[in-house]
């Protein structure tokens, strides 16, 4: 005779087996052995997460997975990220919390970067098996607002136009020069706005009143 024995998945221990032979004439013999169904470490498993979008500038907190091992339990894992793109995505940007299972990640692009970075999050288990997700992390470019830097009150003599007005326009997405500039005044009588001219260059206005 020869036996097969299948242990029930993810199962270990002990179980005692008893082989009972019956003859023709109803007679028996019995022999039993132990079968010892030993523990093996299996790999964690981590639920997939789908490509994200976020905008420049703004951090995205709305990741989350789940993570199934039968030997660890889900937040007792280790963690770690990987960025493709870490000008975009810094892995220090990359934080967790986890709760019943669950891992929720946040992640914060650099300011006034966009792009796509591809993120790889490992799980590791106690016994150091691994499991690994990767998804795409998009962050789409906003328009940001050009700054201007100060301008001192001015004083000019009557009859004296004053030209030694400059100031330096920054923009992420925007050069200098490309700006389009207009004018008021709140004496119109006093400086017309078409007696208001400028120029351009290296990033710097130049006006003349």
């Amino acid at each position: 005779f020869y036996l097969s024995i299948t242990p029930v998945s993810n199962q270990s221990g002990s179980s005692n087996i008893t082989v009972t032979i019956t003859d023709a004439g109803s007679l028996t013999a019995t022999e039993s052995f132990t079968l010892t169904v030993s523990s093996i470490n299996d790999a964690p498993v981590i639920t997939t997460i789908d490509n994200q979008i976020t905008n420049e500038d703004t951090a995205i907190t709305s990741i989350s997975l789940t993570v199934t091992d039968i030997e660890t339990a889900g937040c007792s894992h280790g963690i770690t990220f990987a960025s493709s793109d870490i000008s975009l995505i810094p892995v220090e940007n990359i934080s967790y919390t986890c709760s019943a299972d669950i891992f929720y990640l946040s992640i914060t692009p650099v300011s006034n970067q966009s792009g796509s970075s591809n993120i790889t999050v490992t799980i590791t288990d106690a016994g150091s098996l691994t499991a690994t997700e990767s998804f795409t992390l998009t962050v789409s470019s906003i328009n940001d607002a050009p700054s201007i830097t100060a301008i001192d009150n001015q004083i000019t003599n009557e009859d004296t136009a004053i030209s030694s007005i400059s100031f330096t326009v920054t923009d992420t997405e925007t050069a200098g020069c490309s700006h389009g500039i207009t004018f008021d005044s709140s004496d119109i009588s006093l400086i017309p706005v078409e007696n208001i001219s400028y120029t351009c260059s290296a990033g710097i206005f130049y006006l003349s009143i």
